[in-house]
């Protein structure tokens, strides 16, 4: 596991990570961050990821990306439209 004494470094990555992307790397960090475990970065990015919906599903790293990250990409952005709308 973490050491404890590695948890600022962790805590200052995941940071920096959120505040530097952008529709070009947020696929390649959200699949880290998936690898990683790292839960509350990869929640972020997907909500970046949601947020730029349309220009990062013209990246063409979008159409390397893994069945599970895809489908949970567009299970968030479909919910996040319905929430908006209402149900159909």
């Amino acid at each position: 596991g973490l050491a404890i004494e590695h948890l600022p470094l962790v805590i200052h990555c995941g940071y920096a990570v959120r505040n530097s992307l952008t529709v070009e790397n947020c696929l390649e960090l959200l699949d880290m961050a998936t690898e990683l475990g790292e839960e509350k970065t990869k929640d972020k990015i997907l909500n970046y990821i949601v947020s730029n919906y349309e220009q990062v599903t013209k990246n063409p790293f979008f159409k390397l990306i893994s069945l599970p990250l895809f489908i949970e990409i567009n299970v968030a952005f479909n919910l996040r439209v319905l929430s908006k709308v209402g149900p159909i």
